[in-house]
């Protein structure tokens, strides 16, 4: 398989168009490189629609300039081997995500900055694109130890589903569609909430806003359950109920 770091600098456009062109055709006579382009480049089309820039605090700018700074050190000291990408991409999930846990003083609040990393990819990361609902019930149910979501076949549709790790605990993420469009849950076992959300009715769920798009969170068998999409509220809460965990 072509080096994962090279693909993203292609799906980047980071790349002249000699060196893209030629990346193309190599990438083109290895399946898993082909499927590791489109798995990037389908989550760039999810993030671009879902989620709009990150309002950054002072500490989170401060975090991504570190960030780049890291990353533009990897590209010229040529540490590109093999693990390099899946061994880098831990230890930054591993900066931020223990930041995180220490500004909350709770390990099991998630704070809305947060999210939109948890939408567009985890590293390391499993993505499958399930064809039946069947296939997703059982990614959800290995990936998480627990029984799967409830999703009625009839209603709705699985795009494709996504597995990470988030500060040690695992995380599960599902791109959604039914009658009223696109939408991601997100499912953090071991979390039990988002900053910023308010409770909604008799408190069972919580709601709030994302960047911009309405989200709702609640609780079920140990774990948060985040949904995501461009709906109201109500349309949200409708949604919920048919991926409760049975």
């Amino acid at each position: 398989m072509i080096d994962p770091l090279k693909i993203h600098a292609l799906a980047d456009a980071e790349l002249s168009k000699e060196d893209a062109e030629a990346l193309a055709h190599e990438i083109a006579k290895c399946r898993r490189s082909t499927l590791e382009l489109e798995t990037i480049q389908g989550l760039k089309l999810i993030v671009n629609k879902h989620c709009q820039p990150v309002a950054c605090d002072d500490t989170w700018c401060k975090c991504r300039k570190r960030l780049d700074e890291i990353d533009r050190a990897q590209r010229v000291e040529g540490f590109v081997g093999r693990y390099a990408w899946g061994l880098c991409g831990t230890f930054l999930l591993a900066i931020v995500v223990g930041g995180l846990a220490t500004r909350n003083g709770s390990a099991g609040m998630v704070r809305s900055g947060e999210v939109p990393r948890m939408v567009s990819g985890l590293a390391p990361l499993a993505l499958i694109r399930p064809h039946t609902i069947d296939e997703a019930r059982k990614f959800v149910a290995e990936k998480l130890g627990r029984s799967p979501v409830s999703l009625p076949d009839q209603r709705i549709s699985i795009l494709e589903g996504a597995y990470g790790s988030s500060d040690g605990r695992r995380l599960v993420r599902l791109h959604l569609r039914d009658s009223g469009g696109d939408a991601l849950l997100v499912v953090v076992p071991g979390a039990v909430g988002v900053e910023g959300t308010q409770p909604l009715g008799s408190g069972e769920y919580c709601c709030g806003r994302i960047n911009g798009t309405n989200c709702l969170v609640w609780n079920s068998n140990g774990c948060m359950l985040m949904l995501l999409g461009d709906r109201s509220t109500e349309d949200l809460h409708t949604l919920a109920g048919e991926v409760a965990f049975r």
